[in-house]
Parts: C-alpha cells; sequence; structure tokens
C-alpha cells in the first residue's frame, strides 16, 4: 500500500506517478487523491494531489521506487521516494486427520507463496516429534485452485500409535528458515481396535439366569470387562478372565484368560439378556457379543425360621435361616422388626451344616443372626425373608422376648 502526494508546479492537474518493483514496471497511477492539507500549503494548485494506491509484490524483499512524471519540457522525472518493502507470506493448505485401528491418518496439501517447489510438513503426537512428510503428491485441484504453484503439494501418511486418544498435528514448514511454520490443523483421535467375543449360552435355574461367553480386546492381553443387560436393563459387569484354551488357540496374541461365566437373578417371566465387551479405548464402541431369550419359572417364596430371641441388656439377639429355592445356592436378606417397627436387616450368609444335609443341593450358608437395640421391656419380633426374584416375602416366625 501506498500513500503520499505528488504535484507538479507547472499545472494544477493531478501529477502521473510511475512505479517500479526491484527495477521493472510496476504500474502507473494519478496523483489525485484529495488532500486539503496539500491545498493549504500550496495555495492555488487545488488539493487532488494525494494518491493512495495498491502494488503487487513478490513474496520477500522488494525494491519499490515512485517517481514523478513531469508535464513540461523534456525534464528530469524526479524520484519521489525508494524504498525496499518485504512482503511476508505464510505457509497455507489442509490438513484431515482421522484416527484408526493401529494408528492415525493424516492427508491433505500445504504451499508456501515464496516457492513453486513442494514444502516439508511435519507431524506431532501429543506435543511431541511424529514424523517429517514432504508435500509432493500430484494434487490438480491445488494447481487448478492457485495458479502458478503447480500440482505437486499433495501429502498422506499413517503414523502406528499406541491404543489410546492422541493430539495429532500438522505444520507447513516455512522455506524462510526463523519464520512462522503455521499449523494446518490439530485433531484428537482414538486409537483402537474393537473388542470380539460370543455370548455362548445362557440356562435358567429358578430365578437364576446362568450366563457363558468369552471376549477380548486385541489392544491389551489383559481380561476386559463384559456389561449384562436384561430387557435393556443394566445387570451386571463380568470380567472376561476365565481360563479358555480354545479362544488361546485361535487367538494366540491374547492369551487364554478371556472367558465369562456369571449369574443374574431375574423375575418370572420372558426376559431378553443380552452381553457387550467394553473397549479398553473408551469412545471407540463396545460391540454386542451377542442377545439370548430366557423363560424364568413362577417364583417359589423362600423358607426358614426365626429359630430364637434372646434379651441381653439394651438388644435383642436373634437368629435363624432362610432359603430360597428360586436362588439355591445364594443367601437372601431377612427383615427384622420389633414391636411392629423396622429393626434392621441382614444377610443369611452364616454357616448351616443342618441346612444343607436338610436341603440337597443348597449348601450350608443360610443362617442369619442379628443384634437388635431396644429399650427394657417385653417386645415381639418377627423376621421375614426377602424374595430376590420380586416376589412374596413370606413369614419366617415372630418370637416374644423380654429385655432387662
Amino acid at each position: 500500500l501506498l500513500t503520499g502526494w505528488v504535484l507538479d508546479p507547472d499545472t494544477t492537474a493531478p501529477a502521473e506517478v510511475h512505479v517500479y518493483v526491484n527495477g521493472g514496471w510496476g504500474g502507473a497511477f494519478t496523483a489525485g487523491v484529495s488532500r486539503p492539507d496539500v491545498g493549504a500549503a500550496y495555495p492555488g494548485r487545488g488539493a487532488e494531489h494525494g494518491f493512495d494506491v495498491t502494488v503487487p509484490l513478490a513474496p520477500g524483499a522488494n525494491r519499490v521506487c515512485l517517481y514523478a512524471i513531469n508535464v513540461g519540457p523534456p525534464a528530469p522525472n524526479p524520484e519521489i521516494s525508494c524504498t525496499t518493502l518485504e512482503l511476508k507470506t505464510q505457509p497455507f493448505g489442509d490438513a484431515r486427520i482421522s484416527g484408526g485401528e493401529d494408528g492415525a491418518s493424516v492427508a491433505g496439501w500445504a504451499v508456501d507463496p515464496e516457492t513453486s517447489s513442494p514444502i516439508d510438513v511435519h507431524v506431532y503426537v501429543d506435543g511431541n516429534w511424529g514424523t517429517a512428510l514432504t508435500a509432493n503428491v500430484e494434487r490438480p485441484d491445488v494447481a487448478a485452485a492457485i495458479p502458478g504453484v503447480g500440482p505437486r503439494h499433495g501429502y498422506s501418511a499413517q503414523l502406528p500409535m499406541a491404543p489410546g486418544s492422541h493430539e495429532v498435528c500438522v505444520f507447513a514448514i516455512n522455506v524462510k528458515q526463523g519464520t512462522v511454520s503455521p499449523v494446518l490443523g490439530c485433531a484428537t483421535v482414538l486409537v483402537g481396535r474393537p473388542p470380539t467375543g460370543n455370548f455362548e449360552a445362557a440356562s435358567v435355574k429358578g430365578a437364576v439366569v446362568s450366563l457363558d461367553g468369552w471376549a477380548l480386546d486385541p489392544d491389551t492381553t489383559a481380561p476386559i470387562d463384559v456389561h449384562v443387560y436384561a430387557d435393556d436393563r443394566f445387570a451386571a459387569v463380568v470380567p472376561a478372565g476365565g481360563s479358555r484354551p480354545d479362544v488361546a488357540a485361535a487367538f494366540p496374541a491374547s492369551g487364554p484368560g478371556h472367558g465369562f461365566r456369571a449369574t443374574i437373578v431375574l423375575a418370572p417371566g420372558r426376559h431378553k439378556v443380552c452381553a457387550y465387551a467394553i473397549n479398553v479405548v473408551g469412545g471407540t464402541g463396545n460391540p454386542s457379543l451377542g442377545c439370548r431369550d430366557v423363560v424364568v419359572p413362577p417364583s417359589v417364596p423362600p423358607s426358614g425360621t426365626l429359630d430364637y430371641a434372646r434379651g441381653v441388656p439394651g438388644h435383642i439377639i436373634t437368629g435363624g435361616w432362610t432359603y430360597d429355592p428360586d436362588v439355591p445356592t445364594r443367601p437372601v436378606y431377612v427383615h427384622l422388626y420389633v414391636d411392629g417397627r423396622w429393626g434392621g436387616q441382614v444377610l443369611a450368609n452364616e454357616d448351616r451344616p443342618d441346612v444343607g444335609a436338610a436341603i440337597a443341593g443348597a449348601g450350608n450358608e443360610h443362617g442369619y443372626t442379628a443384634y437388635l437395640p431396644v429399650a427394657p421391656g417385653r417386645h415381639t419380633v418377627c423376621a421375614y425373608a426377602i424374595d430376590p426374584a420380586g416376589a412374596a416375602n413370606p413369614l419366617l416366625n415372630c418370637l416374644p422376648v423380654v429385655v432387662s
């Protein structure tokens, strides 16, 4: 941008100005912009002697000289100004960055206006050096959009990376050392391969649904989690860490510990149970391992008893056992009430060999003991077995007790 003023004493008309850039012709214009300050300084000459023009320059240093063209008899055309101007330019271009199973891909184009030759592109990963590329791939679209630069300005590369989240940035390297090399783009990408596996079987015994299968993530040899949903509602987290030699044989790099076996308790009726492998790289998808339809039979209420209730100063000590045939090897909760009011709950998981001997397949862990704080006097303690399948919660027994 050139601004200033010039007048010829031989005329009141605007003078012509010639421009030369680096010794070559740069253009001509008429200094006819209003400059009241010039008009005031030179009375009778008028004010139309200013100029404000733009002259194209090449990148780098340019010697720009302006000359006033004399309107009189042949005479010198005086130099108005001659100065060196630096046209500072930066490279520019485009970057497309995406994550993949084993790394990230970068692609795009880069041009430096100071040269038609291909320029370098540098890639950084998580703030650290990644790699250097040369933007020399044919890109006819770039050549068509930016005349004079030619087509060899594209680049593309695959960068191997560890699984996880990474920030990838691409920079266009300025051909002039010590100048700005602008960023063409940055993106956070996720690198990782999806888990695989199979929800192989679901069996029902009472209210207990047993699940079997396997799952692994190629990005790790460690066991991964499997999430179980019943009727589209979250039901359980299952670690897939059980021994599966067949899986190890099929996926030797992943090791043997990728089987899962779990149980969930469901209410009577038909249910859809689904399993999902949880990706160790969050945000990259947790694929379905499959779904199974199961039918849980009508619930059988728990049975058992409140064996005893003894009074001690300030407390009632009470205990008994309970067993639910819908969950034969699982302890169930017992709710206790004192004089019709809530007293607390305990899990019936204490050893009762007599119960295990009397009920085949039940196991021994079905006993319970509770310590209930109460005031001195006569009280009645009642115990109820809580059905985990949501059916009836039967009364086990009520006993009187005296607390001193």
